[in-house]
């Protein structure tokens, strides 16, 4: 509904390439429901959508990215001892208050996952409950609260993929089919080698 509403209004603000009015398309982290299908497609390429691109390294990994205009939560906390006299505001202590408030919430992961929607670091975060989004957000959330507060993770298999070649033509095109077999020794000389390395390190160490 958003991206299908957004282009065909393009019609009441351009005629011919001349541009006489201006849409705003906005939320707040946390929105969800089929009506914001399509909201990060939108978010990730301003380019494509006309919007105002902004530059930020608000991301996962610290990268900068190319998105349209994204506020994290803890660029501002009104509460005392989180912002000066200036009113600018003290970001690691903020961004300490809300990590705080995540890991209390760690073992509701439902919570969790809520939480970190309505108060986001990331345009990530704030786009986990749209309505297109791909990955099933709750089951993530389960997995990350398993990790930090049971040390429980997937279990790893280690092993070699084995494959079939067509009348024994070893070419990507001949290929038949194609199997994992998993492979005890090669996780048992994976977890030596880790040791190994560890003593190594150690005995430089010491």
């Amino acid at each position: 509904i958003l991206v299908k509403t957004y282009l065909q209004s393009t019609a009441l603000v351009e005629i011919l390439g001349n541009k006489f009015g201006t849409r705003f398309v906005w939320g707040t982290g946390g929105d969800q429901g089929p009506a914001l299908d399509g909201l990060s497609k939108m978010f990730y390429n301003p380019a494509g959508y006309n919007f105002l691109p902004y530059k930020h390294n608000h991301t996962k990994d610290g990268s900068y990215a190319f998105t349209s205009f994204f506020i994290p939560a803890y660029t501002f906390v009104a509460a005392n001892g989180y912002v000066d006299d200036r009113g600018v505001t003290n970001t690691a202590k903020a961004k300490k208050f809300y990590l705080d408030q995540r890991e209390a919430l760690l073992a509701n992961p439902k919570e969790h996952l809520i939480a970190c929607a309505e108060f986001c670091f990331t345009p990530d975060d704030a786009l986990a409950l749209e309505g297109d989004n791909q990955f099933n957000t709750v089951l993530l959330s389960e997995q990350l609260a398993n990790i930090k507060l049971h040390k429980l993770g997937p279990h790893i298999d280690v092993g070699q993929l084995e494959y079939n070649f067509t009348n024994n033509q070893h070419t990507e095109e001949a290929i038949d089919s194609v199997r994992f077999v998993s492979n005890y020794w090669i996780m048992l000389r994976i977890v030596c080698l880790r040791k190994t390395v560890r003593i190594m390190t150690l005995s430089w160490i010491f």
